[in-house]
């Protein structure tokens, strides 16, 4: 009986292997960033964002201390102002107050009335001098029709000579700063005779007239 013989070097059939080997699990594909890249990633963005937030802190608070230091100023320099047109008024007024001192001085030397009316005529012209340099300026009221924007009526003065309405007397000067009203004229407004001269305006029967505001003035 016949043996039969494996031929040498030649390998038995057997099922095929793969050439790649197996890809394990938690591969990554290819270009993924791993956990730890992904953690460091984010990481830094967070500190570059909070650099930013840190930086744009700082300039607020800077541009608030700026802002702060600017309103002190101006403060400041509003107070500086009204103080220094407030000491030129009060230096103008202490010349006028020495004035009338030597007034009173010299009548006093002299014994003569006339010295003294002529050091408060001086006085006089000094101040309203140095009102009409600040924009004070008295206005006519006398023979002008009575107007509560710039007359106060203290009294109705019964006449003929004169239209019911008009004023007639000027008790006190009225005075305009600018275009604008200081101090109303206190004046007496003439009215018929025989109503009586009560306190109060123009025509007969009315109440106290109030000194109005505004009408006429510019803004």
């Amino acid at each position: 009986m016949k043996k039969f013989h494996k031929p040498r070097g030649h390998p038995q059939p057997g099922p095929e292997r793969s050439a790649a080997p197996e890809a394990g699990l938690g591969a990554l594909a290819p270009g993924a960033e791993s956990a730890e890249e992904k953690i460091e990633r984010l990481e830094s963005e967070l500190a570059e964002r909070d650099a930013l937030l840190a930086e744009t802190r700082e300039r607020y608070l800077r541009a608030l201390a700026d802002l702060d230091n600017q309103r002190k100023r101006s403060r400041q320099e509003r107070l500086e102002s009204q103080l220094h047109a407030v000491t030129g008024l009060l230096l103008e007024l202490l010349a006028i107050l020495d004035n009338l001192d030597r007034a009173l001085e010299a009548a006093t030397k002299v014994g003569k009335v006339e010295t003294l009316l002529e050091g408060v005529r001086l006085i006089r012209r000094q101040t309203a001098a140095l009102l009409e340099r600040r924009g004070v300026a008295p206005f006519v009221s006398l023979r002008q029709p009575f107007d509560p924007a710039w007359h106060e009526a203290v009294r109705q003065v019964p006449t003929l000579e004169a239209e019911e309405g008009i004023i007639v007397e000027e008790i006190e000067k009225g005075y305009r700063l600018g275009n604008r009203l200081l101090r109303p004229a206190k004046v007496g407004v003439a009215a018929r005779p025989g109503g009586g001269a009560t306190r109060g305006g123009g025509a007969e029967g009315e109440g106290e007239v109030e000194a109005g505001a505004d009408k006429g003035y510019s803004a």
